[in-house]
């Protein structure tokens, strides 16, 4: 090989090698900014929890036992039940789903195995490709880690152990756990304590819930929670005036109402 080949093979390689090394920038880049930030309704920027947004909605997923009159919803409305700095959990008004925490014969509370996590996983998948101000909705949701899925005591539960159930944003970027169901620490901030509510109030939580009337077994009005209380056997579930208490997992068929972690 003469010497002007070889200097443009070497040019070759080095242009190749600078396009590659731009690519892997600029994914880095996309990477950091691809969460972005969601507002409230009005435009304006979230600074409280019970304040609501409007984020991707069921997109024609009927899920099991899912209102008839809320299956094609292509947006929802969703409520932000927790606030951690310049993060929070939002929760969708519309279930995806009334159905069992766990079938007959899977008597734990534990998420890691449930039928519910199974079905927010499922709806996940197919969520629409909807853009919000020029993004697609998935990239608006915080990758997480879901403390406490595959605990359970399976002789006593105490409720200080909800905190082991936190919910937290996940910095490592091979966890892919986006849409989840929240625990009973991440809508209520004192478990501990004998006011077993959840935070954003029975006025705001009511008027979010209003329109999902029981019917039959079907019960769209109460919203299961992923961490057990009281028991092994009994996961906590959100009431339609925001009191929280346990139900047998194998017994009611209760809404699943994901959530998510978004910058504000």
């Amino acid at each position: 090989m003469n010497q002007k080949m070889f200097k443009l093979v070497g040019k070759k390689i080095l242009s190749l090698f600078l396009t590659v090394f731009l690519c892997v920038c600029l994914t880095q880049v996309k990477q950091v900014t691809s969460a972005l930030s969601l507002k409230q309704q009005n435009g304006e920027s979230i600074t409280a929890i019970g304040q609501l947004v409007e984020f991707v909605g069921t997109c024609g997923f009927s899920g099991i036992g899912t209102p008839p009159e809320h299956q094609n919803y292509q947006t929802d409305i969703w409520m932000v039940v927790k606030i951690n700095g310049g993060q929070a959990i939002i929760i969708k008004q519309n279930p995806i789903a009334v159905q069992m925490y766990n079938k007959a014969g899977k008597g734990f509370a534990i998420y890691a195995n449930s039928d519910i996590k199974q079905s927010v996983s499922s709806w996940w998948s197919v969520t629409c490709p909807q853009r919000i101000g020029g993004r697609q909705a998935q990239d608006y949701a915080l990758p997480v880690k879901l403390n406490g899925e595959n605990q359970c005591n399976p002789f006593r539960f105490c409720i200080a152990d909800q905190s082991k159930y936190e919910t937290t944003v996940d910095s490592n970027p091979q966890n892919i756990t986006k849409a989840f169901v929240p625990s009973l620490i991440d809508v209520n901030s004192r478990p501990e304590s004998s006011n077993y509510y959840i935070d954003v109030g029975k006025d705001a939580w009511t008027n979010v819930m209003s329109g999902f009337p029981s019917s039959g077994n079907q019960y769209p009005c109460i919203t299961w929670l992923r961490s057990p209380i009281n028991g092994h056997d009994n996961a906590a579930s959100v009431h339609s005036v925001g009191d929280i208490s346990g139900n047998f997992v194998s017994g009611p068929n209760f809404a699943l109402r994901p959530a998510f972690w978004i910058n504000i």
